[in-house]
C-alpha cells in the first residue's frame, strides 16, 4: 500500500511568470532586503526589493534595446554576486534565457558552453573571464560588470550601460508570459536554481 503524506499548510497559488513575481513582491516587500553581498572593505552591500526591481527592469530594458530578444541565450560566465543577480532576473523576465557558466572555467570549456549554448550575448564578470575567451566567439554583444584595460580588439560594453534609464522599463519585462514558455535552459550542466 501507497502512502502518501500531505501537509497542513496550503500553498498560495503558483506565480506564473519571473515579472509577477518581481513585481508582487515588490508590493509585499518593498523597503526590505533582498540580498546582501560583503564588499572589498569587508562592509556589506544590501538592496531592497524597490530597488532591486527598478534595476532589473533597467537591465531589461537596455538589453532589449541592445537587441537582446525573447528566447535569445545570454551566457553569464560571472561568480554569484548581486549584479549577476539583477541580470539573470532581468534576462528572464524579459522573455530572453539566462545560462549562468561556472565563473572559472578554462578556455576550452568556458568556449564550448558559449558555443553549444548557442548563445548571442555574453555577461562576464572582468579581466580574469576574459582570459579565458578566444576573439571569434560569433557573439552580437560582450558586457562587462568590472573595467578591462587589455582589450585585444574584442568590444566590450561596461556593465553600467546597462543600469541607465532605459525607455520603456515596464514594458521590457514579459507580464503576460506562459508559465510553459523557456525561461531557463534545460541542460545538465546549467545551474536551475536560480532562487537559492
Amino acid at each position: 500500500m501507497e502512502k502518501i503524506l500531505r501537509s497542513d499548510i496550503s500553498l498560495d497559488d503558483v506565480v506564473p511568470n519571473i515579472a509577477i513575481m518581481l513585481q508582487n513582491n515588490v508590493a509585499r516587500f518593498g523597503e526590505k532586503e533582498i540580498f546582501c553581498e560583503r564588499t572589498p572593505e569587508s562592509d556589506f552591500n544590501c538592496v531592497n526589493w524597490k530597488d532591486f526591481y527598478s534595476d532589473v527592469l533597467k537591465i531589461a530594458s537596455n538589453l532589449r534595446s541592445a537587441g537582446v530578444e525573447k528566447q535569445d541565450k545570454v551566457v553569464l560566465f560571472c561568480p554569484n554576486s548581486l549584479n549577476m543577480l539583477k541580470t539573470e532576473m532581468a534576462i528572464m523576465a524579459s522573455g530572453a534565457i539566462a545560462v549562468p557558466i561556472f565563473a572559472y572555467f578554462k578556455r576550452n570549456t568556458a568556449e564550448l558552453l558559449i558555443h553549444h549554448a548557442d548563445a548571442k550575448y555574453l555577461i562576464i564578470d572582468g579581466p580574469t573571464q576574459f582570459s579565458q575567451l578566444g576573439a571569434d566567439l560569433g557573439l552580437k554583444k560582450i558586457w562587462t560588470f568590472n573595467e578591462i584595460h587589455s582589450v585585444q580588439g574584442i568590444k566590450l560594453t561596461s556593465f553600467s550601460d546597462l543600469l541607465s534609464t532605459g525607455e520603456d522599463l515596464i514594458d521590457a519585462v514579459y507580464f503576460d508570459a506562459d508559465p510553459d514558455e523557456i525561461c531557463i535552459p534545460q541542460a545538465p550542466w546549467v545551474h536551475q536554481n536560480a532562487f537559492s
